[in-house]
């Protein structure tokens, strides 16, 4: 009797755990669309006109975030309708990302289009920074030429 109360009670923790996280997914997602731009707090290397940094702050712990902006199937804040395909630097689908793997987003109507990026910058629970290499559909974010 004590073991199945036992599984019971580790049964509930995780449905538990499972539930916070989609609550942190659903929340993040939420709050990125009406997040406070801010000056990033940490400092940014970068060269005039390079890019563009977003900082917010979410109430949730950087590791849960992490894990789930890292998700190969379905990263945070990416619609369940778009389609995520991540090829490591070997040539062959990766179940994980590294240095140099390129991430090939697909896009539904009405969006309609993919993206191609390659990972360039990856410390774990800190930063992940992708190089935009194509873009192709109705919204193409453009950088500077030779920048990536």
């Amino acid at each position: 009797a004590r073991a199945a109360i036992s599984d019971a009670k580790q049964a509930a923790r995780q449905d538990a755990a499972a539930s916070k996280l989609q609550a942190v997914r659903r929340g993040a997602i939420a709050r990125a669309r009406t997040a406070e731009i801010r000056p990033p707090s940490l400092p940014v290397l970068r060269t005039p006109n390079s890019g563009f940094d977003i900082s917010f702050t979410l109430p949730f712990v950087r590791s849960d975030i992490f894990r789930e902006l890292a998700r190969i199937d379905q990263p945070l804040g990416v619609a369940s309708d778009v389609a995520c395909e991540v090829i490591g630097v070997d040539g062959n689908p990766s179940a994980e990302l590294s240095l140099g793997c390129v991430r090939r987003t697909t896009f539904s109507e009405p969006v309609s289009g993919s993206t191609t990026s390659q990972l360039v910058g990856l410390r774990p629970n800190v930063e992940l920074n992708w190089r935009q290499l194509e873009s192709n559909g109705m919204l193409n974010l453009v950088g500077n030429q030779g920048e990536g």
